[in-house]
């Protein structure tokens, strides 16, 4: 029985395919072998390295570390190159296709120690990369003895399948090392990815940025008749009755009657201007408001949809939640999937409450009638809002918090963003255990005697932006006192506006797994 299990572990570990660069990635077996049992360890060891290799070839990082993990505390045979495989493997699944600098300390310790263990050509090469990522980027100083590994970097002695290795499995890191890998790769035909410092910003198209401002232009409602007719009508009924006692007059021959006409007519004449007057005044009026009319009514012509406006801040929240993981040296994908999060990044979105400095006119009223003028200079919130047709809002600057839950920390990044230039005008991270949370909550928020803030809200009664100043948060409460929120809508309406994203959804999901968390902490301490 022993002896096939011993042969069955030898085929697992002596099988080639040429399509897996891992399966060549053995190495000569030596070792001297003196009884039985220790021909069973020698046989149960080789499983677990095999099916290590299996599950990094499949990107299991997480799967594949604690069988070679198990290889090196069960194998007692000398097969020196095996065990240093097994650790330079252990390393790479422990890197799980991230930079260096993404592990915690202690992995970063764990790491140096196998590859100093492993001292081959490939862990040479593996120190030098933790070296220039981990530690000379943070100016921190590499330990002595993986620096001694690290001098001994030579890319040319590296076999086909290290590199091949390296291809799959290790993320590029600023740094010599990785320059002169690329350098030496590419006449060989294996292209490895230049190092990017940081997710760059996607431009706007041209759609995008004549668009958004479309579809915030204020458009007044349409005005009614023009009044031109009803003016010219009415001048032309006074005239008449004017003419007709005059022309009385040529007829009439008792005196005083001509005398009341005489009196009586100017009269009805200054009135009837006046009337005529004041009845063009109001057409000069309708047609400016026309006007007006018609050519904010053309500038938003061709505005986008709310389908498209939507599809364009959900291509933004993408490219976000990307840029934060790496800002926090996180892999965004979940455990299960070798990431280092236990549920997908939420993303709450929220109007923009940043402000700017203007300058507004001040009309003062003085004794006797007079007024003067004073500038007064205020900050005012920089977006506009409006209302769709499915009754949501939707603006041109938002306010974007996304909360990434790994498993023994919360970590959060916020911007907020021009939608139509695709900018970020403010960012900010933060990291803190779940111990630290205090609470989260949707609260409302009223405050009129805030002059400055409050959401430029489109009303569609006046065709003006007026100042709102209720609004929906999504807050998160830290044991320190701070917090972090997000305007998710307006409040003080007739009914409450929500922003056209699933905050409530992120809310549910925050809630919940922060507090089971906290709750495992609890209970793990007790």
């Amino acid at each position: 029985m022993r002896s096939r299990i011993l042969w069955l572990s030898f085929k697992s570990v002596a099988g080639t395919d040429p399509a897996n660069p891992m399966a060549n990635y053995t190495g000569p077996q030596s070792g001297n072998i003196q009884n039985a049992d220790q021909i069973f360890n020698y046989g149960e060891s080789r499983a677990w390295l095999s099916d290590g290799r299996k599950l990094l070839q499949e990107r299991a990082y997480r799967r594949a570390a604690p069988c070679f993990e198990e290889f090196l505390a069960r194998d007692s045979s000398e097969d020196c190159m095996a065990r240093a495989e097994a650790h330079v493997l252990l390393v790479i699944a422990t890197l799980a296709g991230c930079p260096p600098s993404y592990r915690t300390h202690q992995q970063a310790t764990e790491i140096g120690h196998h590859l100093v263990a492993a001292s081959s050509d490939l862990a040479a090469v593996l120190a030098a990369l933790v070296g220039d990522d981990y530690y000379d980027s943070a100016g921190i100083s590499v330990p002595p003895d993986l620096a001694a590994v690290a001098a001994k970097t030579d890319p040319t002695r590296l076999r086909r399948s290290d590199l091949l290795l390296i291809q799959r499995h290790v993320a590029p890191v600023p740094g010599e090392t990785w320059q002169k890998l690329r350098t030496y790769c590419q006449p060989l035909g294996i292209d490895l990815p230049n190092v990017a410092s940081d997710l760059p910003t996607p431009p706007a198209s041209p759609e995008r940025r004549v668009g958004v401002p479309k579809y915030f232009i204020a458009v007044p409602p349409a005005p009614p008749p023009e009044r031109s007719l009803a003016a010219g009508t009415t001048v032309f009924a006074g005239v008449v009755l004017i003419a007709l006692p005059c022309a009385g007059l040529l007829v009439e021959t008792r005196w005083y009657v001509g005398l009341a006409m005489l009196v009586l007519a100017p009269a009805a004449g200054l009135l009837v201007a006046l009337i005529g007057i004041g009845i063009w005044r109001d057409s000069q009026q309708d047609q400016v408001a026309r006007r007006r009319y018609e050519e904010a009514k053309a500038a938003a012509e061709g505005g986008p949809s709310k389908e498209q406006m939507d599809q364009w801040l959900e291509e933004d929240v993408r490219w976000i939640v990307a840029r934060g993981a790496r800002r926090l040296r996180l892999n965004p994908a979940l455990i299960a999937k070798s990431g280092d999060l236990l549920v997908e990044p939420q993303a709450a979105v929220g109007v923009s409450r940043l402000k700017r400095e203007e300058t507004l006119q001040q009309f003062l009223s003085r004794a006797g009638g007079s007024t003067s003028v004073r500038l007064v200079r205020q900050k005012r919130t920089i977006g506009k809002s409006r209302v769709g047709p499915d009754g949501k809002l939707r603006s041109d600057h938002y306010h974007i918090l996304v909360v990434y839950l790994s498993a023994h920390r919360v970590a959060v990044f916020m911007c907020d963003l021009a939608l139509a230039t695709r900018a970020l005008l403010t960012e900010s991270t933060y990291t803190f255990h779940y111990r630290d949370v205090v609470s989260i909550s949707t609260r409302a928020i009223v405050d009129p005697r805030d002059s400055e803030g409050g959401i430029a809200l489109f009303d569609e009664a006046t065709g003006r932006y007026v100042r709102r100043f209720g609004d929906s948060r999504f807050t998160l409460f830290l044991v320190n006192g701070q917090q972090m929120d997000v305007s998710v809508g307006v409040t003080g309406e007739s009914r409450e506006l929500e922003v056209a994203w699933s905050n409530a959804q992120v809310y549910q999901v925050v809630d919940r797994m922060v507090w089971s968390r906290k709750e495992r902490e609890d209970s793990e301490r007790a």
